[in-house]
């Protein structure tokens, strides 16, 4: 009797154990559709120092021929990826697309079901495999979003024709679009929301690149929201520059364009770039305007250059080696730099054999120049100039992230440590190049000096008014060491400010190993 009595006490005791069990497994299993347990840890990076590359992931890599590339091929690749030292990759494939509706071949952009993967590419769990050996080698993951529709051909039409607009009737770029905010229904947003919840929470990815912007900046609101609720900071960032009231879900942007995606970048644009780049980055916005916590940023190349009109004998790559351009214009402004898949080794623009030079019509097969279409020949990188290229794009990162404490991204609303210093040309010639100014950025502690040399004919030899009090005045009457940082084997010299007023220096001639820069540190002398 005492002890059925006491199998009776414990009895509530069970039920209460098994009740709590069977809650944890469904609050779990809850969590589980909500949230993964990474199996590595996401990377820790700032958005300040964030270094974005772009692979557009059928044609960045050919395992079995053109547009052949897959999550797995690609993950072959992200030891090299680390190695270069780019920590952020904008993933311009994932999702079911279509083959050959822009440029006649299989794009993101003609999205068909945004909410699956597309089988050509590889499988969810290969997906994640991808995902955790880039964390592990501390490379964060964006995800490519199309924003405004779907292909007119896609089941979401004919399974939910009020998410679109006139049930799915109207659309841009040859695709049908969402319906607009007052019409949007409440089950749209939640599975939009919920789609790319699930992509940062169980799939492991660390932010999107909204494609046409974000149309709905209220739901990025959402998502980032709930990955936060659950410890998870993601980046989203918009095609172009912020609208008012964006940058609570939208931070930064595509950035300043270093090119033009209609033209080729020529030897007369060198003012261009000075002026509307380097000059640009310097400006603080206005906050009132929406640029408050708007970050600044940089594009160097993107998918979009070599666009419709675009000469069919150029290569739409911007950089093509121009040293000055990758460091000068990019990698060592104080914004988040963008550049495209091949860029660093100055790869050889080859199209694919089905890419058009229209965007609708099948014209010119294998002669189009857009840059999405790049069939990127990762051989190049053992070769001559490309290998030397690398090299340097390699050295530009370096120098990137351990100045990291001068050299990194800040918001618009704020005036960068950054000046540009007066200089003259010491070159016999009476009629010397335009050369853009050097500038200057600095902490406390140091300062580093970048100059330009566009020329790819000959070396110049530079002299810069560095003096202290114009970037640091507490520096005034210190000894500094000058140290050349591009070329490591240099030593260290000795100056004073008076002498920091003739600083000399040469910049070695564009388009070779370790030329179209100089990169000098500047430092008080320690007693």
């Amino acid at each position: 009797m005492r002890l059925q009595s006491q199998k009776t006490a414990e009895l509530p005791l069970i039920i209460a154990s098994l009740a709590f069990l069977a809650f944890f497994i469904w609050e779990g299993n809850m969590i589980g559709a909500d949230a993964k347990i990474p199996k590595a840890k996401r990377p820790a990076t700032a958005e300040r120092d964030l270094i974005i590359y772009e692979i557009p992931t059928k044609s960045a890599t050919s395992p079995n021929g053109p547009e052949s590339g897959t999550f797995k091929s690609l993950e072959k690749r992200i030891p090299y990826l680390a190695d270069l030292g780019i920590n952020a990759v904008w993933l311009s494939g994932h999702s079911l697309a279509d083959k050959n509706h822009f440029y006649n071949i299989w794009t993101q952009y003609a999205c068909v079901e945004p909410d699956k993967f597309d089988p050509s590419l590889g499988t969810p769990q290969e997906f994640d495999s991808m995902v955790d050996t880039f964390h592990r080698h501390g490379v964060k993951v964006f995800l490519d979003v199309i924003t405004h529709g779907v292909m007119k051909g896609s089941p979401l039409i004919r399974k939910h024709p009020e998410w679109f607009k006139e049930n799915g009737k109207k659309g841009s770029w040859g695709m049908i679009d969402y319906a607009e905010k007052k019409n949007a229904p409440r089950e749209w947003e939640e599975w939009w929301v919920g789609l790319w919840v699930d992509m940062a929470l169980k799939h492991g990815v660390d932010g999107f690149r909204l494609d046409c912007n974000a149309k709905r900046p209220d739901l990025w609101r959402e998502i980032k929201k709930k990955c936060a609720a659950h410890g998870v900071e993601i980046h989203i960032f918009n095609e172009s520059h912020p609208s008012k009231g964006y940058t609570d879900a939208i931070t930064f942007g595509q950035g300043i364009l270093v090119g033009s995606k209609f033209h080729p970048l020529e030897n007369a644009e060198f003012k261009t770039i000075f002026s509307k780049v380097v000059k640009r980055t310097m400006e603080a916005r206005d906050p009132r305007k929406g640029w408050k916590g708007f970050t600044r940023s940089v594009e160097l190349s993107c998918h979009d250059m070599g666009w419709e009109k675009y000469p069919l004998d150029k290569n739409p790559y911007v950089a093509q080696g121009r040293r000055w351009l990758m460091g000068y214009a990019c990698l060592l402004l104080p914004a988040i730099p963008l550049m495209m898949a091949g860029e660093e080794f100055d790869c050889d623009f080859r199209p694919l054999p089905n890419l058009a030079s229209s965007l609708f019509n099948a014209k010119n097969l294998g002669k189009g120049r857009w840059l999405y279409g790049s069939w990127i020949d990762w051989s190049q990188i053992e070769k001559g100039k490309h290998s030397e290229m690398l090299e340097d794009t390699k050295r530009l990162i370096a120098i990137r992230k351990k100045y990291a404490e001068i050299i990194h991204a800040e918001p618009w609303e704020k005036q960068p440590n950054m000046k540009t210093l007066d200089f003259k040309i010491l070159d016999s010639e009476k009629n010397a190049p335009w050369i853009p100014k050097p500038y200057i950025q600095w902490n406390d502690e140091k300062a580093v000096l970048v100059a330009a040399n566009p020329l790819d004919a000959k070396d110049i030899e530079i002299e810069v008014d560095a003096a202290p009090e114009r970037f640091n005045p507490k520096w005034k009457n210190a000894e500094f060491l000058v140290t050349d940082i591009w070329n490591e084997n240099a030593p260290p010299k000795k100056m004073t400010a008076e002498q920091l007023k003739h600083l000399k220096t040469r910049v070695k001639k564009d388009k070779t190993s370790r030329g179209g820069i100089a990169i000098l540190e500047i430092r008080p002398a320690t007693p």
